[in-house]
């Protein structure tokens, strides 16, 4: 997947208040329907001081009321990954059997909030409960493993206890687990 990133993503992430164990690109830029007004949605996972994850003190909460293709977005993705254990968030991939959807993409990348097209809402009340369904049938009937591997959450944790650790003396992320 390629993806039409901006040059400054990198030194923007770099700038964030906290240090930051990951960040990626999300939203319209890697759903594969960004617009010319798309600004550039970046998420990150950060390392938050002592005080601030053990205090009485929280930020905000992040709320959205998500639109059509997010909508799509999230169930097309779900039944793709759990039928076929591959993640693809593109939505230009995921929804070319629904045949309204480079009309909603196409109105997206026009105006960042602009109307539906024309029986765009009928379609969209009709696909949603169904690919809610669908999406768990695929879960109930997935190849995916049910659980998983022990190995794997224990290097994730032993990952993640080293970094909040780390954070109490250092503000620098560690680079990733030992391989000794």
């Amino acid at each position: 997947m390629t993806l039409d990133v901006p040059l400054w993503a990198g030194e923007t992430a770099r700038a964030l208040p906290y240090p930051v164990v990951f960040a990626t690109v999300s939203g319209a830029h890697l759903y594969g329907f960004a617009s010319v007004d798309s600004d550039l949605d970046l998420r990150a996972a950060h390392v938050l001081p002592a005080a601030e994850a053990v205090g009485l003190r929280t930020g905000p909460d992040t709320l959205q009321l998500k639109p059509a293709l997010y909508t799509l977005r999230v169930l097309l993705t779900g039944i793709h990954l759990m039928r076929t254990g591959h993640l693809e968030t593109d939505l230009r991939v995921l929804g070319t059997r629904l045949g309204y959807v480079p009309d909603l993409i196409a109105a997206k990348q026009h105006a960042e909030h602009g109307s539906l097209p024309d029986g765009a809402a009928q379609h969209l009340d009709t696909d949603i409960p169904r690919l809610r369904a669908e999406l768990e049938t695929a879960r109930d009937t997935s190849p995916l493993p049910e659980h998983p591997d022990p190995a794997a959450v224990e290097a994730l944790h032993d990952l993640v206890v080293r970094t909040r650790l780390d954070s109490t003396t250092s503000h620098a992320p560690q680079r990733g687990p030992s391989h000794e």
